[in-house]
């Protein structure tokens, strides 16, 4: 799995500690370690506002050290800076959040969500050390030696260079270059949502927001490929051309091979929702999104065919209406429709069930549902409307075939059997959510509604969305070879 973290630990500090803190960002760095410091990490990014470095910063590093002193916790800064990645990020066991304590700080200073975390003395060459192999950094001792070991092969080298010399392989610098951040929803860089206080002559009092939930794990840029069908209308006014010419016909099939990218922006912090009696005040919080779709299907092009904004937000449970902690995607789609589609998440071990789905249409209304199979859906069909028209290329290749037609889920379920799955988060979501909930929907623009007077006459109006996230814990084998001996 691509690492889609910019820094492998954020190191949280009050400016007035920086001396204190640097041998510790030194050594952090020198064991490879990806470290987001604040001073060398704006003084690279000048010209950009700071607040929003930190913002982005924070879900874009996988750990985070909380350095612990009596002006580090009562700095406001610092506060949000924890309670962030607390609150939004920290995973137990995956993604860590260490208090490094100083001299003179205790364990009962610290806040009680932080008590039962993880803790270490900063002063501890020792404690360091483990520190460090958690984060995945490597042992300064071993570095040392490393160090030594090159010293004596730069030695051996001297006076023999331009020979030929199995020892010059061992001493090669190798880079490895990194994603770069994909296309995303960038709010103003103060901006963070919250609740208008009647009291302005006191200071704020920092809450940290709303928790997200399975959300928390919506952090960063997102890529991959999937595989999309989709019955659109072909009428003979537009008719659609295809390589072996058809009798004009009702619909058609697109088949569409895809590369993918979704990208979450920071969260929004606490978004006041105002209740009426009985039913009081609530807060919710969530995460603005951007996805893009291209069609890849013919080598070598790239067609974009879907875009959405959106935004994903955590409502949490209430009294009136009657609701447990739900889950709400709300997007705008281009062709001319939004969406609200709301639902409930639950957690299970192991890999996700992914059962089988049937992409052939029915009749609107039918119940039980009146299903109309067409030739389109028979692979090795190649003279019918389909896009594209012949599929042999594509079934020799292995990438569209006769199993992905009758059940497109079944190309999930063979990637998911190639891999380790521990935990699944399961986010369940409809327009048109089974009771007790009622929430969400659709709407279209007025081409899509195809309202005449008082006929309803739709043209591709987006009746019901439904759709299911499996948020996967993957475990990898990564195999290390032995570093030969100096």
């Amino acid at each position: 799995m691509p690492d889609h973290f910019e820094y492998d630990v954020f190191l949280s500090f009050a400016a007035t500690d920086e001396q204190t803190v640097r041998p510790l960002w030194e050594t952090l760095c020198a064991s490879g370690l990806r470290v987001f410091w604040s001073d060398a990490t704006l003084k690279k990014r000048l010209g950009e506002s700071w607040f929003e470095i930190i913002q982005d910063s924070i879900p874009r590093s996988r750990h985070f050290l909380l350095v612990c002193t009596r002006a580090s916790m009562s700095s406001i800064w610092v506060q949000r800076e924890h309670k962030a990645f607390f609150n939004h990020c920290f995973q137990a066991g995956v993604r860590r959040l260490i208090p490094l304590m100083t001299e003179g700080y205790e364990l009962a200073d610290l806040p009680l969500f932080l008590r039962d975390l993880e803790c270490c003395r900063l002063s501890s060459h020792d404690a360091i050390g483990e520190v460090i192999a958690l984060l995945g950094g490597e042992s300064i001792d071993e570095l040392k030696k490393r160090l030594q070991s090159y010293e004596a092969d730069i030695g051996k080298l001297r006076g023999t260079v331009g020979q030929p010399s199995s020892e010059n392989s061992r001493l090669r610098a190798v880079t490895t270059p990194r994603a770069k951040p994909g296309a995303f929803i960038k709010l103003p860089d103060d901006f963070l949502f919250g609740e208008v206080r009647p009291q302005h002559k006191e200071a704020a009092v920092v809450s940290p927001p709303p928790p997200l939930g399975p959300l928390t794990s919506f952090v960063g840029s997102w890529v991959g490929n999937g595989f999309n069908t989709i019955f659109r209308p072909n009428n003979s006014a537009t008719p659609t051309p295809l390589p072996n010419p058809l009798p004009p016909g009702d619909n058609i099939l697109e088949l569409n091979l895809t590369s993918e990218s979704l990208t979450f922006s920071p969260n929004l912090g606490s978004v006041p929702n105002r209740g009426t009696t009985p039913q009081g005040d609530i807060f919710l919080n969530g995460l603005p999104y951007l996805q893009t779709i291209s069609d890849i299907t013919i080598h070598g092009e790239k067609t974009g065919i879907h875009v959405e904004p959106g935004l994903w937000m955590a409502v949490p449970k209430t009294d009136d209406p009657a609701e447990d902690l739900t889950y709400v995607r709300m997007a705008s789609i281009p062709h001319g429709t939004t969406i609200e589609a709301q639902g409930k998440a639950f957690f299970t071990a192991g890999p996700p069930t992914i059962a089988a789905i049937d992409i052939t249409p029915f009749v609107a209304g039918s119940n039980p549902k009146n299903f109309i199979k067409f030739p389109s859906q028979i692979a090795t069909d190649p003279k019918t409307p389909r896009i594209p028209q012949d599929l042999t290329s594509f079934i020799a290749a292995g990438t569209i075939t006769q199993a992905m037609l009758d059940d497109p889920n079944s190309v999930l379920r063979d990637r998911i059997s190639k891999q380790k799955i521990v935990a699944t988060n399961t986010i369940v979501i409809s327009t048109n959510p089974a009771a007790p909930l009622f929430g969400g929907g659709t709407d279209n623009i007025a081409f899509l509604g195809g309202q005449t007077a008082d006929t309803p006459k739709p043209n591709a109006r987006a009746a019901q969305m439904d759709a299911i996230f499996w948020i996967e814990t993957v475990e990898e084998v990564i195999l290390v070879p032995p570093y030969p001996g100096g």
